[in-house]
C-alpha cells in the first residue's frame, strides 16, 4: 500500500481544506513532519485511520472531540495504491462527519472509489460498508494497521531491556496472543465436559440395554424354530380345510342359483298375450308413417292452392290503384316545369344585382369601422398628453423634495461612522474576551466531565463489588448443589443397574427351567440340539410358569425405564451444570472487566482534576489581560463599570449599533440618490412623451374628416339598390326562391317517373301470380289421385284412419324396447339354467354338509392365527434382541473412540494450564522477530552488529568486527540503540503486515530525537537512508532542528492561529 493524496478539513486544529502530496514526498525515500508541539502532526495520521477506519484511535468512543469547534463538519480523502506492477489499482476513501453536540459527530457521508483508466467506479457508499470493504482490501483490521504504520521507537527500544514477562505481555498485545490463553483452555474445558457427558450417557444406554448376549440371542432364535415349524403345519391345514369349504360351497351356490333362474324365467311367460297385443298396434303404426308423407304432401298442396289464388287477388286490385296515380302525377310534372320556365330568368338578374349590394355593404361596414377606431385613438391620444403633462409636473416636485433628503442624510452619516482607531482597540477587547470565554467553557466542560467521570467511577466500582460478591456466592452454591444433585442420583443409578441385573438372572433361570419342562426324552434340545437330556433344570425359587414370566418382564421393563428416567435426568443435571458454569465464567470475566473499568475511570479522573486546575490558571491570566486592555482604553469612560466581559460585551454592541446605523445611512443615501437620477431620466422621457403625442393626434383627426366624407358617399349608392333591408337578406331571399321552383319541378318529376316504375313492377307480379295459381290447381290434382293409391295399398278407408293409427316415434321406440326386451330376457333366462346345470354336472350338497364344511374351515384358521401370533412374538423377541446387540456393539465402539478423546482433551487441559503454551508461541514469535531484526540490524551496520537470543528468552548483540563477541543491549551506545531499535520495529512491523494482502510501503517513526547527541544522529539519518533499497517510505515525525536540516525534503506544519485560520501544511526541500 502506498500513500498518494491526502485531504483534511475541520479535524483537531486544521479548519481550511488541507492537502498533503504524499506521492511527492515518498519520492526520496526519508521525508520529514515537523511542526512544534500541537500543531497538528499527530492529526495527519488521524486524518489517515479516520478516512480508512472511520475512526480516531485516541478520541472517545472512535469519533468524539474532532471536530474543530469552529466548523461545522469534518472532512477527509486518502488516495492510495494497492498491488504491484500493472495489476497496481488506485483507490480513494471519502468521509464527511458533521456536529451532533458539542463532542459528538455523526457519518452524512461515506465512499470507497476504484480509479482505473481515469474512470472511477464506486465500491461502497455507506460508512460500515466502506469500512468492511477497506478492510477487505488491505487485510488489516484498525489496531493492526495502527501498530503497522506508526512505529514509536521509544518502546521497541525499551522492549530491548524487558524481562520475560513484560516481554511476553508485550507480544501478545502485538501480536493477539491471548487467543490461545484462557479463551482456549475455556474452550477445552467446554469441549471436555461435552466428552464427558457423552461418555456418561452412553455407558448408561448401555446398562439399560439388559442382557443381549450372544447366548440370549441362540435361545431366542431356537424358540423362533419351532414356532415357524407349527406355523407350517397349522397352514397346511388351514389350506386344505380351505379347498373342501370353497368346492361346497360353489356347488351350494350353483344349486340356488339354477332355482331362482328357473323362477324368474316362469314368471317372465306369464306376459305373452300383452306384448303380442303390442306387437299389432306398432304394425298398424309402421304402416301408417308410411302412408302419412303422401297426406301431409296432399294436404300441403290444398294449402298452397288457396295461398295462390288469395295473392292473384290482391296483385291485380294493386295494378288499378297504381295506374290512377300515374295518370294524376303526369299532370303535376307538366305544371311545375312551365312554372320554373317563367320565373327562373328573373330571379337570376335580381341576385346578381343584389351581390354586387352585398359588397357594397361590406366595403361601408369596413370604412364605418376604421372610422370608429381612429376616433377612439385621437381621443386616447388627447388623454395620455393631458397624464403627461401633470406627471411631469408631480416629478419635478419629487425632484426637488430628494435633493433636500441627500443633504440630511450626508450629516447624519458623517456623525455615525466609527473611526479606525476606536474599531481596532475593540476588537483587541473583543479578542481577549473570546480567549476569556473559550477558557471559561473549556474548564466548564472538564468540572462537567469531572462529575460525569466521578459518577461513572461510583457506579463501576459499586458494580464490581458487588458483581464479586455475586459470584463468590454463586460458585458455592453451584458446587455444593453438583456434589448433592450428581451423589444422589449416581446412587440411584447404581441401584437400578443392580435390580435390572438381578431380574435378568432370575429371568434366564425361569425360561431355563420352563425349558427343561418342556423337554421330553428322545426329541432334540431347541437350544444345544442334543437329545440326551441327563441333567435339566429343576424348579427353584423362580419357578418355570407363564404368570412369573409376565411378571419378570413387567419388572424388567419398569426398572429399564426407572434407568433411562435416572440417566436422562444424570445427562440433564450435567447439562445444565455446563451451562451454569459457564454462565459463571461469563460473570466472572464480567466481574474483571468491571474491576479495570474502575482503575481506568479513577486514573481519568486524576487526570481530568490536573486539567481543571490548568484550566483555571488560564482563564484568571485571561481575565487579568482582558481587564488590562480595558483600563488602558479612553473609549469606555462612557460605559458601566461592571465586570470585564459585561464591558466588552456592551462596547461591541455599541460599535455594532453604530456601525448598523451607519451601514442604514449609507444604504438610504444611495437609494436617494439613485432615486434622484431616476426621477430627472423620467421628467425628460415624459416631455418627450407629451412631443409625440401632440403630432400623432393632429395626423389622426386629418385622417378621421376623409373616411367620414367617403362613408356617406357609399350608404346613399347602397340605398338605391337595398332601400333600408341589408343586401345579404335580400340575397337570401333571391337564392330560395329560385330553389324552390327548381325544387317543385324536381320532386314532380321524380313521383311521376317512381309511379310509373311501380305500375310496370305491378304488371309484371299480376302475371307472376296467374301462373302460380295455375301450377298450384294442377300439382293439388295429381297428389290427391296418388293418396287414394296409397290408402289403397296400405288397407286404409280414409285419411282419418291414417290419423287415428299413427303413433309418435318415442312411442313406436318404446313399444320396440318392450319387444326386443322381452325376447332377450327370454333367451337369456332359458341359456342360463342351461349354463347351470351343465356347471353342476350332476353334482350336489345337502346343506348339513356345507355348514359341517364352514365350521372346519373356521377351526383351522383359528389354529392357523394362533400358531402365526406365536411365531411373530418369538420373532420379534429374537429381533430386539438382535438390535439390542447391534446397539451395545455400536455404542461400545463410541465409547471406545470418546474415551480416547476425552484422554487427549485432559492432556491438552495439563497443557493449557498457565500460561505454557502461550510462552511457547511468544517465544517462537520472538526467534522468528529476532532472525529478521538481526538480517535488517546487519545491512544497517554493514553486518558489524546481529542480534540473538538468550537463554532467557533477553536479546543480545553479537559483535561480528570483534570475533562474535556477544553483550548485553544495555552496552550499546545512542546511535547503536537506535539501530538496533529501529530493526527490531522494523521486523515487528514486517510481521504484523503479514496479516495483510499488501505490503504496507511506508510507516511514520514518532521518536523524541531530541535525545540523540550529534553523532546519534548522523548514525540514525544514515540508518534511515539505507532503508529507501527496499521501496519504504519512512515519515519522521519530530520537532527537533538539527533532523530538520538533515531531511531532503520536509512537510511543515504551521500550527493554527487562537480564533483565526486553522493549521496548515506546507512541503520544503532541502
Amino acid at each position: 500500500m502506498k500513500p498518494i493524496t491526502l485531504k483534511i478539513a475541520g479535524l483537531h486544529s486544521f479548519r481550511e481544506e488541507q492537502e498533503i502530496p504524499f506521492e511527492q514526498l515518498c519520492e526520496l525515500g526519508v521525508f520529514g513532519i515537523f511542526g512544534p508541539t500541537g500543531s497538528g502532526k499527530s492529526s495527519i495520521l488521524d486524518a489517515m485511520t479516520l478516512a480508512l477506519y472511520g475512526s480516531v484511535v485516541r478520541a472517545g468512543r472512535r469519533t468524539q472531540g474532532i471536530l474543530n469547534h469552529a466548523e461545522k463538519q469534518v472532512k477527509v480523502a486518502f488516495t492510495f495504491a494497492l498491488g504491484q506492477g500493472g495489476e497496481r489499482r488506485l483507490y480513494r476513501v471519502e468521509r464527511r462527519y458533521t456536529r451532533k453536540d458539542q463532542v459528538a459527530v455523526s457519518n452524512t457521508y461515506s465512499r470507497l472509489v476504484a480509479i482505473m483508466n481515469e474512470q472511477e467506479e464506486v465500491l461502497a457508499d455507506r460508512d460500515r460498508e466502506v469500512t468492511d470493504q477497506v478492510t477487505t482490501l488491505l487485510g488489516l483490521r484498525e489496531e493492526d494497521f495502527t501498530k503497522a504504520v506508526v512505529l514509536p521507537q521509544g518502546k521497541f527500544a525499551e522492549f530491548l531491556n524487558l524481562g520475560g514477562k513484560e516481554r511476553r505481555e508485550m507480544l501478545q498485545r502485538l501480536f493477539s496472543l491471548e487467543q490461545y490463553g484462557n479463551v482456549l483452555l475455556n474452550k477445552v474445558n467446554e469441549q471436555y465436559r461435552m466428552v464427558e457427558i457423552s461418555h456418561i450417557e452412553i455407558e448408561s444406554e448401555q446398562k439399560g440395554l439388559g442382557d443381549a448376549s450372544p447366548a440370549a440371542v441362540a435361545t431366542a432364535q431356537a424358540v423362533l424354530t419351532v414356532t415357524k415349524q407349527e406355523e407350517t403345519a397349522a397352514l397346511k391345514q388351514y389350506q386344505a380345510a380351505e379347498q373342501g369349504y370353497k368346492e361346497a360351497n360353489e356347488v351350494h351356490n350353483l344349486q340356488s342359483e339354477l332355482k331362482k333362474k328357473e323362477t324368474e324365467k316362469a314368471a317372465h311367460r306369464q306376459r305373452e298375450d300383452a306384448v303380442k297385443q303390442q306387437a299389432a298396434v306398432l304394425a298398424a303404426a309402421e304402416r301408417a308413417a308410411r302412408t302419412a308423407p303422401v297426406l301431409e304432401e296432399f294436404l300441403a298442396s290444398q294449402m298452397a292452392e288457396r295461398a295462390a289464388d288469395k295473392t292473384k287477388r290482391q296483385v291485380l286490385g294493386r295494378v288499378n290503384e297504381l295506374s290512377e296515380d300515374c295518370k294524376r302525377l303526369s299532370a303535376s310534372y307538366i305544371a311545375a316545369q312551365q312554372s320554373r320556365l317563367r320565373k327562373e330568368p328573373e330571379l337570376i338578374e335580381r341576385r346578381t344585382k343584389l351581390e354586387a349590394a352585398v359588397n357594397l355593404e361590406a366595403e361601408v361596414n369596413k370604412l364605418a369601422m376604421e372610422t370608429a377606431g381612429l376616433a377612439k385613438q385621437q381621443q386616447v391620444c388627447q388623454q395620455a398628453c393631458q397624464a403627461a403633462s401633470q406627471a411631469a409636473a408631480e416629478k419635478g416636485s419629487y425632484s426637488h423634495k430628494l435633493t433636500d433628503s441627500i443633504q440630511k442624510l450626508e450629516q447624519q452619516l458623517l456623525s455615525a461612522t466609527i473611526s479606525t482607531i476606536q474599531r481596532s482597540q475593540v476588537q483587541a477587547c473583543m479578542a481577549l474576551a473570546q480567549i476569556v470565554k473559550q477558557n471559561r467553557l473549556a474548564a466548564d466542560k472538564i468540572k462537567k466531565e469531572g462529575a460525569v467521570r466521578k459518577q461513572q467511577y461510583d457506579v463501576t466500582q459499586s458494580a464490581a463489588c458487588k458483581a464479586e460478591e455475586q459470584l463468590r456466592q454463586a460458585e458455592i452454591r453451584l458446587s455444593e448443589r453438583e456434589t448433592a444433585e450428581g451423589k444422589l442420583t449416581e446412587e440411584q443409578l447404581t441401584a437400578a443397574v443392580a435390580q435390572l441385573d438381578q431380574l435378568f438372572a432370575g429371568e434366564k433361570q425361569a425360561a431355563a427351567i420352563r425349558l427343561a419342562g418342556e423337554l421330553t426324552a428322545g426329541s432334540p434340545c431347541p437350544v444345544c440340539g442334543s437329545v440326551s437330556h441327563p441333567q435339566p433344570a429343576g424348579g427353584g425359587q423362580y419357578g418355570g410358569g407363564t404368570r412369573d414370566q409376565v411378571k419378570f418382564e413387567q419388572e424388567i421393563a419398569a426398572t429399564k425405564e426407572h434407568i433411562a428416567k435416572l440417566t436422562l435426568t444424570l445427562s440433564e443435571a450435567s447439562k445444565k451444570a455446563v451451562v451454569e458454569r459457564q454462565s459463571l465464567n461469563e460473570a466472572r470475566t464480567a466481574a474483571v472487566a468491571l474491576t479495570q473499568q474502575a482503575a481506568s475511570a479513577l486514573a481519568e479522573l486524576d487526570k481530568i482534576r490536573e486539567e481543571y486546575v490548568e484550566a483555571q490558571a488560564a482563564v484568571a491570566d485571561a481575565d487579568g489581560q482582558l481587564i488590562a486592555a480595558l483600563q488602558a482604553q479612553s473609549i469606555v469612560a462612557f460605559l458601566s463599570n461592571e465586570t470585564a466581559l459585561t464591558q466588552v460585551v456592551e462596547l461591541h454592541q455599541y460599535i455594532s449599533k453604530q456601525d448598523q446605523l451607519a451601514e442604514s445611512l449609507a444604504r438610504q443615501l444611495t437609494d436617494y440618490r439613485q432615486e434622484q437620477v431616476a426621477c430627472q431620466a423620467e421628467i425628460t422621457c415624459i416631455q418627450q412623451t407629451i412631443q409625440t403625442g401632440e403630432a400623432e393626434l393632429a395626423t389622426l383627426t386629418a385622417r378621421l374628416d376623409s373616411l367620414t366624407d367617403l362613408v356617406a358617399a357609399k350608404r346613399q349608392e347602397l340605398f338605391v339598390v337595398t332601400g333600408q333591408i341589408p343586401a345579404s337578406q335580400l340575397r337570401a331571399r333571391t337564392d330560395q326562391a329560385l330553389e324552390t321552383v327548381r325544387r317543385e319541378e324536381q320532386e314532380a318529376q321524380a313521383a311521376y317517373e317512381q309511379a310509373a316504375e311501380g305500375l310496370a313492377e305491378a304488371e309484371q307480379a299480376r302475371a307472376s301470380a296467374e301462373t302460380s295459381w295455375q301450377e298450384a290447381v294442377l300439382r293439388r290434382e295429381k297428389l290427391q289421385v296418388r293418396l287414394m293409391a296409397k290408402l289403397s295399398e296400405e288397407g286404409f278407408a280414409d285419411s282419418e284412419a291414417v290419423k287415428a293409427a299413427l303413433l309418435p316415434l318415442e312411442r313406436q321406440e318404446e313399444y320396440r324396447q318392450l319387444l326386443k326386451g322381452y325376447a332377450e330376457t327370454e333367451q337369456r333366462l332359458s341359456a342360463q339354467c342351461e349354463q347351470l346345470a351343465e356347471t353342476l354336472r350332476g353334482r350336489s350338497v345337502t346343506s348339513v354338509e356345507w355348514e359341517q364344511r364352514k365350521q372346519e374351515l373356521t377351526q383351522a384358521e383359528t389354529n392357523k392365527s394362533t400358531a402365526i401370533e406365536r411365531r411373530v412374538e418369538a420373532d420379534k423377541e429374537y429381533r430386539d434382541l438382535t438390535e439390542k446387540y447391534q446397539r451395545w456393539s455400536q455404542l461400545e465402539t463410541r465409547r471406545l473412540a470418546i474415551k480416547v478423546r476425552k484422554d487427549g482433551l485432559q492432556a491438552l487441559k495439563t497443557l493449557l494450564r498457565g500460561n505454557v503454551f502461550i510462552e511457547f508461541l511468544a517465544q517462537e514469535q520472538m526467534g522468528l522477530v529476532a532472525w529478521q531484526a538481526s538480517e535488517r540490524l546487519k545491512e544497517i551496520t554493514q553486518n558489524r552488529y546481529a542480534l540473538e537470543m538468550s537463554s532467557d528468552g533477553g536479546f543480545l548483540i553479537r559483535d561480528d568486527t570483534n570475533g562474535g563477541v556477544k553483550r548485553p543491549v544495555s552496552t550499546l551506545s545512542g546511535g547503536e540503540t537506535f539501530q538496533a531499535s529501529l530493526a527490531l520495529a522494523l521486523a515487528l512491523s514486517a510481521q504484523i503486515q503479514l496479516k495483510g494482502k499488501y505490503p504496507l510501503e511506508f510507516f511514520f517513526l514518532d521518536e523524541g530525537f531530541g535525545s540523540l547527541d550529534q553523532q546519534a544522529l548522523d548514525v540514525a539519518m544514515v540508518s534511515l537512508e539505507k532503508l529507501h533499497i527496499e521501496s519504504l517510505t519512512i515519515g519522521i515525525i519530530s520537532h527537533v532542528a538539527e533532523l530538520k536540516q538533515r531531511m531532503p525534503r520536509r512537510l511543515l506544519v504551521e500550527p493554527a492561529e487562537p480564533a483565526g485560520r486553522g493549521s496548515r501544511v506546507s512541503i520544503e526541500e532541502a
